[in-house]
């Protein structure tokens, strides 16, 4: 069922970006997460909230999913969060995957933000993504 495609979509997802070299590059190192270890060095990215919801068609089962890519850095100013939002956009906007028992049908940046969190000193960067996943 395509609705319970989301945890293979964020391991593919993972797959994905920590081969990308820009990506790597601009976090210093293979800094993505879906739990963030307690000594993880700044900057980082985590999966962040993510839904899926059914979608009606005749055709097949399919499933929209909404998720996020949270960056996190230390760094005063929007520099380095917003050049880490890049690198993960030009790689997620690369050639489209195959999930297993899924078809990836849709892939696209919905929405990027920036702002500095004044209680933690840090800098949060959001990346919302829209998939859509179909069985194969």
């Amino acid at each position: 069922m395509s609705i319970t495609s989301l945890w293979p979509l964020q391991k593919a997802l993972y797959i994905k970006l920590v081969a990308h070299p820009e990506v790597i590059s601009s976090l210093g190192g293979p800094r993505l997460y879906d739990e963030v270890p307690p000594a993880a060095l700044y900057p980082y990215v985590v999966f962040g909230a993510s839904t899926s919801a059914p979608l009606e068609t005749a055709e097949r089962d399919s499933a929209e999913h909404e998720l996020t890519l949270e960056v996190w850095s230390e760094r005063r100013g929007s520099g380095q969060t917003k050049q880490i939002l890049s690198a993960l956009a030009v790689a997620l906007g690369e050639e489209n995957f195959t999930l297993s028992d899924e078809v990836l049908v849709d892939l696209q940046v919905i929405k990027i933000a920036c702002e500095w969190d004044q209680e933690d000193l840090l800098t949060k960067g959001t990346l919302a993504l829209r998939a859509v996943t179909q069985s194969s």
